[in-house]
């Protein structure tokens, strides 16, 4: 009776099993009652989800079967040579060398094995604008059709008209870490998010601006430890002038010359309201929508100008005549260890390391805080480098284009970024390369700010350029606000009337 009885359980136990494998056995295609083929522009749903899948924020477990199909990629082209088609800054191995371009063959290779999709990227016929080839893509009729597009982050406004809101996709979280969220905040205005930054390429960690230091200088004239006063946030405007006042020395006391020490250079003060958070734009949180964000905390702004205008002529602050490339004064300079604090490009630790024999070792820095009481280092970034990625309207498959726009950010973040990385920290003393790696990616690449008025607009022909004039010059502030100030409000309503005339087709 045992025997019997515990066959009857192991027959009860199975009986759910069979059942459950009985009902997922296929249906006979011959019994359906449809005989409905899918359009070839309706995605099927197939197979299981790929080894490598990054968070949607819904429909996680369906892979989408994009086979045989392409994924067509306007982007801005940084030059026209054979050598690097694609336009991209991040694609030119002659720039980053042989690693980024492995990345980013790396990426293609998983992108087709993932997906089955052929990335086509296809450079703006008219150098360096993505707004004309979309126009007249949306001319032609559809005979010319792009799934994504990636301009250069000025391009922005003459765009809202062509591109998708992004804001209420199933597909895209732009909170992952593969997006910038400065980006996203800047770029989400009454309910529209037209554009996006972050992983699709590494524009916004080139062009962050960093400072570079001479860390065998710097420990001749302080025991501190810089690394350690970033982490603990005392890293302050008035600590790194004290610092730069005892290094900085007229050799010849014949008046500071290209044959004596500095304590700090910088490409430009103009950025210094930047850096210390006086934004000249940004997102009303009560109305959803931009505005002038100069005049907020005026006191602040006035401090910061007045730091703007005694720099143009501190010793510490050589500016005049010293430019941006690597063969500068500012850079031979700092090479020969005439210069302890150098303020540019992150881009510049490789073109540096790449140019120079350094005999010191190199260290990295966040621009220093106003003050304590400020909560966070701000990165700038140079809008003159910066892209951004969106959804064209003449996209065929807008779901391809949703999927793939977060596929293209998070294979760029663990792909082309991570090679970025690698060129930089191959840059860097191997000794210490791992402490100068941990302050870039915390304090330098996680603080990059974004200031919709500052990378939007062209010097001197808004924003930008009008602040920036009358800092720099004899206004005073409130000058600039009563002369200019209707101006500049006038501009942000630009931009809010660009938003608000978006129209989604769908």
């Amino acid at each position: 009776m045992k025997r019997i009885f515990a066959l009857i359980l192991v027959l009860l136990m199975l009986f759910p099993m069979v059942m459950s494998c009985k009902r997922e056995e296929p249906e006979d295609p011959s019994s359906s009652s449809s005989s409905e083929e899918p359009s070839s522009s309706t995605p099927v749903a197939t197979g299981p989800t790929p080894p490598i899948q990054h968070g949607f924020t819904s429909k996680e477990s369906i892979m989408t079967d994009w086979s045989g199909k392409t994924l067509n990629v306007l982007v801005t082209r940084y030059g026209a040579s054979a050598n690097y088609p694609w336009g991209q800054v991040e694609l030119c191995a002659s720039s980053f060398g042989e690693g980024v371009g492995q990345a980013f063959d790396e990426r293609q290779a998983l992108i087709k094995d993932q997906y089955g999709v052929d990335v086509k990227w296809v450079p703006a016929i008219a150098n360096q604008s993505v707004s004309g080839d979309l126009a007249s893509a949306e001319i032609s009729g559809g005979t010319t059709t792009f799934e994504i597009a990636i301009p250069r982050v000025h391009e922005v406004q003459t765009l809202v008209s062509s591109v998708y809101n992004m804001h209420e996709s199933d597909y895209l979280d732009f909170t992952h870490d593969y997006f910038s969220m400065s980006a996203y905040e800047s770029f989400t205005v009454s309910g529209y998010t037209l554009f996006a930054a972050g992983g699709h390429d590494f524009a916004d960690e080139q062009s962050s601006y960093t400072m570079l230091f001479n860390k065998d200088m710097l420990a001749e004239k302080t025991p501190a430890n810089l690394y350690d006063t970033i982490k603990d946030g005392t890293w302050t405007y008035e600590a790194l002038t004290s610092i730069s006042t005892l290094v900085s020395k007229d050799t010849n006391n014949d008046g500071y010359g290209d044959e004596d020490i500095y304590g700090f250079g910088t490409k430009s003060v103009t950025m210094y309201y930047y850096y210390f958070g006086v934004f000249e734009a940004d997102v009303d949180p009560d109305t959803g929508m931009y505005r002038f964000a100069l005049d907020l905390d005026i006191d602040k702004t006035e401090q910061v100008i007045s730091l703007m205008k005694a720099a143009k002529s501190a010793t510490w602050a050589r500016v005049s005549g010293w430019g941006g490339h690597y063969g500068s004064a500012m850079h031979d300079a700092f090479a020969e260890g005439r210069l302890l604090f150098f303020n540019d490009v992150t881009q510049k630790i490789q073109e540096i390391c790449a140019s120079y024999e350094l005999e010191f070792a190199l260290g990295v820095a966040p621009f220093p805080k106003l003050n304590a009481e400020q909560e966070d280092y701000i990165v700038p970034v140079n809008k003159e480098q910066i892209t951004v990625i969106c959804i064209p309207k003449v996209t065929q498959d807008r779901q391809m284009s949703e999927y793939f726009l977060d596929v293209l950010s998070w294979t760029g973040k663990d792909y082309t970024v991570k090679a970025y990385y690698d060129i930089i920290e191959g840059s860097l003393d191997p000794e210490t390369s791992a402490d100068d790696m941990a302050i870039i990616e915390e304090h330098v690449f996680g603080n990059i700010a974004y200031d919709i008025g500052e990378i939007t607009c062209g010097s001197g022909t808004s924003l930008a350029g009008h602040i920036k004039d009358a800092t720099l010059g004899d206004s005073n502030f409130t000058t600039l606000i009563q002369e200019e100030g209707a101006l500049l409000i006038d501009t942000v309503q630009g931009w809010n009337s660009s938003w608000g005339a978006y129209t989604d087709e769908d």
